[in-house]
């Protein structure tokens, strides 16, 4: 594949789907998946949208765009949206304008396995905790490197796991068997139903309009808030944490 400031390259014939295979009969959209077959998005109008038609970004030829126009990888014939983990340079473009939200399509069949990629190119939906509601650029998620260890507290001060991609640390939100680390436990910011990391709780850092999200502490100082809220001031948003966990 190629991107804006450097040249990176598509796995040939990985999954040998046919775009027909991926369409939606009768609408106008494009069903995008992940290696292992799962359906993570579509795209319509030049947009990438996640399952429930939350807006991630812009389709430019076959760049994938977020929605602050920062590149993310390309979509691949097969479906897949990849990126290249060696350029960590964010590249940026115009921002796109938001477009209307569209009508939700039917779900489509899950997807044969595609062929595995292999370093520097990763699949930017692949291993996620919960599903997306932003896309980072890689360049961003390799900078929460220098935060790993840092823990995640709510405002309420319960203790809502550790910035780790070892599941054994003690806290670590890699690890499954942890309340921080399931997403289905109520104290993780990884359970979309849940008080932290679900829509609408005041202490949630998936809340849009939350004032009192989760903070996160470095050697016992607030470094910023973990919430999606853009009027936050110093905030990272936990979508990045998200995909900074599926990072390998």
């Amino acid at each position: 594949m190629t991107g804006r400031g450097g040249s990176e390259s598509v796995p040939a014939g990985a999954g040998g789907a046919d775009l027909a295979e991926r369409r939606w009969p009768g609408a106008a959209v494009e069903y995008v998946y992940n290696t292992v077959g799962e359906y993570v998005a579509f795209i319509h109008g030049g947009h990438l949208f996640t399952p429930d038609c939350t807006w991630l970004g812009r389709i430019r030829g076959r760049e994938v765009d977020n929605t602050e126009g920062e590149l993310i990888g390309t979509l691949t014939p097969e479906g897949r949206v990849v990126r290249d983990r060696s350029a960590q340079i964010v590249l940026r473009t115009l921002i796109p304008r938001p477009p209307m939200r569209p009508v939700r399509p039917m779900r489509p069949k899950r997807h044969l396995l595609m062929e595995r990629l292999f370093r520097p190119l990763e699949d930017v939906f692949l291993g996620l905790r919960r599903p997306l509601g932003a896309l980072v650029p890689v360049g961003r998620l390799v900078a929460l490197d220098a935060l790993a260890g840092a823990e995640i507290v709510a405002h309420d001060g319960t203790f809502l796991g550790r910035l780790s991609r070892s599941s054994n640390e003690p806290g670590s939100l890699a690890d499954l068997s942890s309340p921080w680390g399931d997403p289905s436990h109520p104290d993780s910011i990884l359970n979309p139903h849940g008080p932290y990391g679900g829509p609408d709780g005041p202490l949630s850092a998936f809340n849009p309009s939350s004032a009192t999200p989760p903070r996160l502490k470095l050697e016992g100082e607030v470094i910023a808030a973990v919430t999606i809220n853009p009027d936050t001031q110093g905030r990272i948003d936990p979508n990045a944490i998200v995909s900074w966990l599926a990072l390998t």
